[in-house]
């Protein structure tokens, strides 16, 4: 039997695009999802997604690629009051909430 490994993608209505050079005839197919050019993971012969990934994994894995930022927290810090927290949002935020940023731009385009 020939064995024929091709990408392909399937559009928003759920057509398959098959690259030109495909011989026509009959196939057999496997789908097996493509993300970002990799294979998409499996543990168990499941995909591994935000719901089976645990937070111990996500630490390593993020670790590993270096985009996990740890710090020791000084053990004297304390925990800000709400009155020190509402101050630092004033100064942050200037006051305004997302929904407030998000108004200002609609405003801006009509």
């Amino acid at each position: 039997m020939n064995t024929i490994t091709i990408t392909v993608t399937v559009d928003e209505s759920r057509h398959l695009i098959v690259p030109d050079d495909v011989p026509p005839g009959r196939f057999k197919l496997t789908f097996e999802l493509i993300t970002n050019g990799e294979p998409s993971e499996l543990e168990n012969g499941q995909p591994v997604t935000a719901d089976t990934l645990t937070p111990e994994e996500s630490r390593r894995r993020l670790k590993e690629a270096g985009l996990l930022v740890e710090f020791d927290v000084p053990p004297d810090a304390v925990e800000l009051s709400p009155t020190e927290r509402e101050h630092l949002w004033q100064i942050i935020a200037g006051g305004k909430n997302s929904l407030d940023y998000v108004n200002e731009d609609r405003e801006e385009r009509f």
